[in-house]
């Protein structure tokens, strides 16, 4: 029988101790049978119960048992000894200034020029250093966050473009390489 069921049944069972009692109430003497019956009824509701929640935790030490293979699956897969901490990874820190975590989540970002570059510096670049070409930009960017070296990424800008570091676009553009490659 269904955990609905059974709820249903011992529902039904609490309806007819009610209406038996509601029948009784106002005499002054009880029968015998309502004792009876509402000893019966309790009983049966209680055995019910205690099935249901004998049910239940069954259930539950099953889905446990299952999460717990799963988890150990995952344990061996997250201890494997042969993979290798590749500290480039991680980004060096100087430890005799302090530290704090923006600035290393900064320098992270800071990897790709897509992540330091804000939008509405993205649609200015575009248009005044690419000529509004796109396509320009990103080629441009890709190739720059190969660079290793601030140097030879400007290097690489005034080989291929005629910008003037000194107009607005163009330095601003500076600033963000130099905080890239810092």
């Amino acid at each position: 029988m269904s955990f609905k069921n059974q709820i249903e049944q011992g529902l039904e069972q609490i309806q007819q101790m009610q209406e038996l009692y509601r029948q009784i109430r106002d005499s002054e003497i009880l029968p015998l049978s309502f004792f009876s019956t509402a000893y019966d009824t309790l009983k049966s509701l209680t055995v019910s119960l205690h099935e249901m929640e004998s049910t239940q935790l069954n259930a539950m030490k099953e889905q446990s048992s299952k999460h717990e293979s799963m988890f150990a699956g995952i344990n061996v897969l997250l201890k494997k000894p042969e993979q290798e901490i590749n500290l480039e990874d991680f980004v060096k820190v100087d430890t005799e200034e302090p530290v704090f975590l923006n600035d290393i989540i900064n320098k992270q970002l800071a990897t790709d020029l897509r992540n330091v570059i804000s939008l509405n510096d993205r649609f200015r670049f575009q248009k005044d250093l690419f000529n509004g070409n796109g396509d320009l930009m990103n080629n441009t960017l890709d190739q720059l966050n190969g660079f290793i070296s601030l140097n030879d990424a400007l290097k690489f800008l005034n080989d291929n473009y005629a910008w003037n570091w000194r107009e607005e676009p163009a330095s601003d553009f500076k600033l963000i390489l130099e905080k890239r490659f810092s």
